[in-house]
């Protein structure tokens, strides 16, 4: 929908050949979306050790954020599964891509306070992930460092969370790339992005 804006074609005109070739990609693709099945139920219980781990990515195409519940049962049996995930279109104001993953971890913030807000049992801790280098020590040090855009968000990051409860994570266990590039339902379904990264699965620190 952002190319054809873009292009800004009248209603009654023929679209571009790359646009006409990406609708028919999509909809053939999007036949698999009904093999794709997530659970209603999580396994809440207020007698397991519940952490929410939250991840996010950006690209030049949007930035995004996904949040996971591991839960802990008092025989020591490890559940993880998604809890929830939003995307943005990233700005047609041309902006760098360590600014826009700024804007993913800000996304990122925002969704875990409103989750955390959400669930009527207690989250023994909640953690931050990001691919980016470059934010985590932009939200590592004082917003005042940082010029107007950075400090901006980075304030805001810091006032709903701790610079400690941040971390790096690769990109290839990242699974909120996935939602800023855009994959195929079919690959989708043999994703991480159910169940998360296996690093979230034997996640010891404290």
């Amino acid at each position: 929908m952002e190319k054809l804006w873009k292009y800004q074609l009248q209603w009654e005109e023929v679209v571009p050949p790359d646009i006409a070739i990406e609708w028919e990609i999509f909809s053939k693709d999007i036949l698999f979306v009904k093999d794709f099945k997530i659970s209603r139920y999580l396994f809440l219980d207020p007698d397991n050790q519940s952490q929410l781990h939250g991840l996010s990515d950006a690209s030049e195409k949007a930035y995004a954020a996904v949040i996971y519940c591991r839960s802990v049962s008092n025989t020591r049996q490890i559940e993880v599964q998604l809890v929830i995930a939003k995307t943005k279109v990233a700005p047609l104001k041309t902006i760098s891509l360590p600014q826009l993953e700024l804007c993913g971890t800000l996304l990122l913030s925002k969704l875990m306070d409103f989750t955390c807000k959400a669930f009527d049992i207690p989250i023994s801790q909640s953690y931050f992930h990001t691919d980016s280098t470059i934010v985590l020590d932009w939200i590592g040090s004082h917003a005042s460092r940082w010029k107007t855009f950075v400090a901006n968000r980075v304030a805001k990051i810091q006032t709903l969370s701790s610079p400690t409860q941040w971390h790096h994570v690769s990109g290839n266990e990242n699974p909120a790339d996935l939602a800023t590039r855009g994959v195929s339902s079919s690959t989708l379904l043999t994703s991480l992005w159910l169940c998360g990264p296996e690093f979230v699965v034997v996640w010891c620190q404290h």
